[in-house]
């Protein structure tokens, strides 16, 4: 497949995905903002998101990236080493998010407090969880564009957006309230990683060779490169989210749901834009392996869950 055609068709998988994912997201907007939840119930749910959005670097610390990193890598180089990258940056992920989501579950209304909304501490309980299921989806992602599948990526997209917008409509209706709508996106991102995990294993990790003598000082190159990776993202969330937490806290619940609304809007109206930026970045290497796991489509930065 020619370079021009491998960018059209990951540019209309790419879309395909982008465009299922605001339409999902949109209807949500739509559905929760102007007939479900009050302006500040909004806001208070866009607030606790923000929270635990910034909770979550710690959830990752930059291993999904260099994952993605290595086993591109690695599946040119040496493929007996991709299974031993996978099994060791799946732990460390699985260790940091589950660490990182119990603690904030726990210490949601003390949390809530010290930000001077104590309306928000149900919303931090439950919303631990997010940090737990974003950052599985996040590494999934990442990983899938390793190895080139960038249909994969798509579709986790699609069943966390998806599946959002109907449990997450489903349970505010039901009468669970802004807390049932945070569980409604927690259920989203569970969803995914199961069915990411399911394809990770069945259509990637098991066609690969074992792992008989693991690198020396592979996981020890994995970390460093992480660092620099997880400072970077750092950048970017922090950019994202910060401002959403300290209008929360400066001025009202209700400022926040218009604050987010007007980013939301902008949001799905770049995802063109994003689509194409997705589909050519470029990838040194492509596997080689088992013909029906590779399309040749190049991997990109981790789409925004």
């Amino acid at each position: 497949m020619s370079l021009a055609d491998r960018i059209v068709a990951g540019f209309k998988v790419t879309m395909l995905g982008r465009v299922v994912h605001a339409a999902a997201n949109g209807a949500l907007l739509l559905v929760l903002a102007r007939y479900l939840l009050e302006p500040a119930q909004y806001g208070l749910l866009y607030f606790a998101i923000s929270v635990v959005g910034i909770a979550e670097l710690f959830g990752t610390l930059g291993v999904p990236n260099a994952t993605a990193r290595y086993v591109n890598e690695y599946l040119e180089r040496d493929e007996t080493q991709v299974r031993y990258i996978i099994r060791w940056s799946l732990a460390i992920i699985l260790v940091a998010a589950i660490s990182v989501s119990v603690a904030v579950s726990l210490a949601g209304t003390q949390l809530a407090a010290l930000l001077g909304r104590p309306a928000v501490g149900p919303l931090l309980t439950v919303g631990g969880l997010y940090i737990a299921g974003r950052s599985l989806v996040g590494y999934l992602k990442s990983v899938f564009q390793a190895f080139n599948r960038v249909d994969y990526s798509a579709g986790l997209s699609i069943t966390n957006s998806v599946t959002r917008l109907v449990v997450t409509v489903g349970l505010v209706v039901s009468g669970y309230g802004v807390t049932g709508a945070m569980a409604g996106y927690v259920i989203g991102f569970f969803v995914a990683v199961v069915a990411g995990l399911v394809a990770l294993y069945t259509q990637f990790y098991r066609s690969l060779p074992p792992t008989r003598q693991p690198e020396s000082d592979l996981r020890g190159r994995i970390a460093r490169y992480s660092v620099p990776t997880a400072a970077t993202r750092a950048s970017v969330v922090v950019d994202s989210k910060l401002d959403t937490v300290l209008v929360g806290i400066l001025a009202t619940p209700a400022a926040v749901a218009f604050y987010t609304l007007a980013r939301q809007i902008a949001d799905l109206c770049i995802a063109p834009a994003q689509s194409l930026g997705f589909t050519i970045t470029p990838t040194p290497t492509a596997w080689t392996g088992t013909p029906s796991v590779h399309s040749g489509f190049p991997p990109g930065p981790i789409w925004s869950a």
